[in-house]
């Protein structure tokens, strides 16, 4: 990623979640950090994704392409991975791989994570 300024970033990936005695529970989040590219999103960008997932807190990533990312994906009920940046969290929602012989690396768009969202949702069903 020598063409962009690089900044150190972590995917946050989470394994898949089981049933234990009929109760929800999540799988367990594992970290990698790695250096990428780190820039807002522009419009071009901002069209490619639904439309709900539009907004003004959306980023593009460059990351190296040895790496692998999942995005999420509403249909199929699959949470995407997470970048972390300076202790804010954002989904990966778009992840693209290029591979033109140049310089080959990841694409992806991250939109900003509203507050506990993963955490959240594991301790509203204990109350339940």
């Amino acid at each position: 990623m020598s063409l962009f300024k690089s900044v150190e970033l972590a995917k946050i990936s989470f394994s898949a979640g089981s049933y234990n005695k009929g109760r929800w529970v999540e799988g367990e989040e594992s970290k990698e950090v790695f250096s990428g590219s780190w820039q807002p999103a522009n419009g071009q960008d901002l069209y490619k994704l639904p439309q709900g997932k539009r907004s003004n807190a959306t980023f593009k990533v460059f990351a190296p392409i040895e790496m692998s990312f999942t995005a999420a994906d509403a249909k199929n009920g699959v949470s995407g991975d997470r970048i972390e940046k300076d202790g804010e969290r954002y989904e990966v929602i778009l992840a693209s791989q290029w591979d033109n012989g140049l310089l080959p690396h990841w694409e992806l768009l991250c939109k900003k994570e509203k507050e506990g969202s993963q955490d959240d949702k594991s301790e509203s069903e204990d109350a339940v």
